[in-house]
């Protein structure tokens, strides 16, 4: 800097110079930014929230209905085997009947498929209640016990 613009004229001396600076950022207004952003974040929470209720109550039923299953397995059970063992009876009357020449053969025969049926429902009763107890143990968390 010199008092005359002359920049080519080396006898007139220079002035000592020097620039400080400082630059302040201050936002007056964001655009709503951290508002949206607080709203966006309950939001999520809430929603987690009440995923989590509906998890919980999707669990309780779920045990519940395992429970009922398991409990109409047990009386079905029950019931089959009486109807194999009423079937095991009408068979060897039947039989013994026919052995002595007063049945004949077709009704030997249809009770022998009698027996058969019923047991063949015994024995699907019996998978139904072990899938039931495989629902119970889904529900209560405990199906990796199965693999100890």
């Amino acid at each position: 800097m010199r008092k005359e613009f002359n920049f080519f004229d080396n006898n007139q001396p220079w002035f000592s110079t020097g620039i400080i600076g400082l630059q302040l950022n201050i936002p007056i207004f964001d655009g709503m930014r951290k508002h949206s952003q607080v709203k966006q974040t309950e939001y999520t929470l809430k929603s987690l929230e009440a995923d989590r209720q509906k998890l919980t109550k999707n669990l309780e039923v779920a045990l519940e209905n395992s429970i009922s299953q398991l409990q109409n397995s047990s009386a079905s059970i029950g019931a089959q085997e009486q109807n194999v063992a009423l079937a095991q009876e009408v068979y060897d009357t039947t039989n013994d009947l026919y052995k002595e020449g007063i049945s004949p053969l077709t009704d030997l025969l249809e009770a022998e498929v009698s027996l058969r049926e019923a047991k063949t429902n015994l024995n699907n009763e019996m998978l139904k209640y072990q899938l039931a107890q495989l629902g119970y143990l889904k529900a209560t968390g405990d199906l990796n016990s199965l693999i100890k």
